[in-house]
């Protein structure tokens, strides 16, 4: 059984999963999705094509299209029912369509994941929505609480086997994502639901990068382009290189700084410390993790293994524990 991975953020879709060259693949696309409609100016691109679904009837662009031919008609990710949308069941059609050009007919296992509040009421619903739009007639949906993600990366090794000394215990969980960053206390492999909460994501960051930017270089730019500056770590303007490494120090400090304090008061300080460590993942880990430590000094760096992909690197530490904790499951079935 081939296993598909899919870690669908408010901001980008991360995928892990199987290839039929007995490899593993990564992928991501933009979470974006809006209403199809035709080109004035001549056809659809090859891209353009590839990135249309179609969802109960309807049409929708995804992904790159959908940023830039409809960015004011993307659907809002942050919106409550979000898993309940047309827009977030096309994004999970054009994850199987991505999956379908590197996959077989074999039966496959989707692993997705929730917030652990969400998991309660939306579990069902997006079981239901995988169902609907994701399997075949053999493929199974396991649905997680996201934070396993991180903790699975970890502690499960590439031989798809549970590390004894990785899973016992207590670790608490930081992913820290675009728009927002989520902790929760993981016992025994198992979330302890009233020690999730989240707080801001490295979205913050941007915001706070782009002020300073403008203020001391005279450098204006949009949130996305300085998203792209963040995570290069440096800015050009007309032409030149433009080092921003005390910029860089001081949004990780206030991210870092936001993230303890949230932390510090959603889970009472005596679980933290008697934590086996915090673990620290998701896109903003390298701007942010030197500052976590500092405060928190049993913090560790989950590692992303699979440096020969091109796709690489802490954000996709959520898919690929989901993809570790699938293959792991889907051995017990062979």
């Amino acid at each position: 059984m081939n296993v598909v991975a899919i870690d669908l953020g408010h901001s980008a879709v991360k995928m892990t999963f199987d290839s039929k060259d007995g490899g593993v693949t990564r992928e991501i696309f933009p979470a974006a999705a809006c209403p199809n409609f035709e080109f004035s100016m001549g056809e659809k691109d090859e891209r353009a094509q590839f990135e249309t679904v179609e969802v109960d009837g309807a049409k929708f662009l995804v992904g790159n299209t959908a940023l830039v031919q409809c960015a004011e008609k993307i659907e809002d990710t942050l919106k409550q029912n979000w898993v309940k949308t047309p827009g977030h069941a096309a994004l999970l059609k054009m994850a199987k369509k991505i999956a379908d050009t590197h996959l077989d007919d074999q039966p496959r296992a989707y692993v997705l994941g929730l917030p652990v509040k969400d998991m309660a009421d939306q579990r069902s619903i997006l079981a239901e929505v995988s169902s609907t739009h994701l399997e075949g007639e053999e493929d199974k949906t396991f649905v997680l609480p996201q934070p396993l993600g991180v903790f699975y990366a970890y502690s499960i090794n590439s031989n798809f086997e549970p590390e004894e000394e990785k899973s016992e215990g207590s670790w608490a969980i930081v992913d820290i994502g675009y728009y927002s960053t989520d902790f929760v206390i993981v016992s025994e492999g198992t979330p302890v639901e009233s020690t999730a909460d989240s707080c801001d994501g490295i979205r913050l960051a941007v915001e706070r990068l782009k002020t300073l930017l403008e203020d001391r270089y005279g450098i204006r730019r949009s949130m996305v382009a300085v998203e792209k500056i963040l995570r290069r770590g440096y800015a050009t303007d007309k032409g030149k290189k433009i080092d921003i490494t005390k910029e860089l120090e001081e949004v990780g400090e206030l991210m870092a700084e936001r993230i303890v304090d949230a932390l510090n008061k959603a889970i009472p300080s005596e679980r933290i410390d008697e934590a086996n460590g915090v673990l620290v993942a998701g896109g903003g880990t390298n701007l942010i993790f030197d500052h976590i430590q500092s405060r928190l000094p049993h913090s560790f760096k989950v590692e992303d293994e699979r440096t020969d992909l091109d796709h690489n690197g802490s954000r996709y530490l959520v898919s690929e524990g989901y993809y570790r904790f699938g293959k792991l499951l889907t051995s017990t079935f062979e």
